[in-house]
């Protein structure tokens, strides 16, 4: 079975762990809006990622504990996914991608 996140008609499992997406100026405001709200009903979802794909830029959303957190990590640096057991970094998100 999976979860409707209505209105932005996303269907995703209802047992995610981490969720990935790639911003683009037409999507924006609906993944850090709608689609985070929802995201964030998942009892489940651990992380959820966007990546900028103007720009070498990612933030992470992470639940910790009862809450969330959020991090911007722009340049360089590495993303840490434990459920996953892998850490990546911005050189290899962008690898072989045109970006600033």
């Amino acid at each position: 079975m999976a979860t409707v996140i209505p209105p932005v008609w996303t269907t995703i499992a209802d047992d995610a762990v981490v969720v990935v997406e790639v911003l683009s100026p037409s999507t924006y405001d609906v993944d850090f809006g709608r689609k985070l709200l929802g995201y964030q009903q998942l009892a489940s979802l651990e992380l959820y990622i966007l990546i900028q794909q103007d720009a070498r830029s990612v933030t992470t959303i992470r639940r910790t504990g009862g809450s969330w957190t959020m991090t911007t990590i722009a340049t360089t640096g590495t993303i840490e996914v434990a459920s996953l057991a892998l850490t990546l970094s911005l050189a290899e998100i962008y690898e072989d991608i045109g970006t600033a």
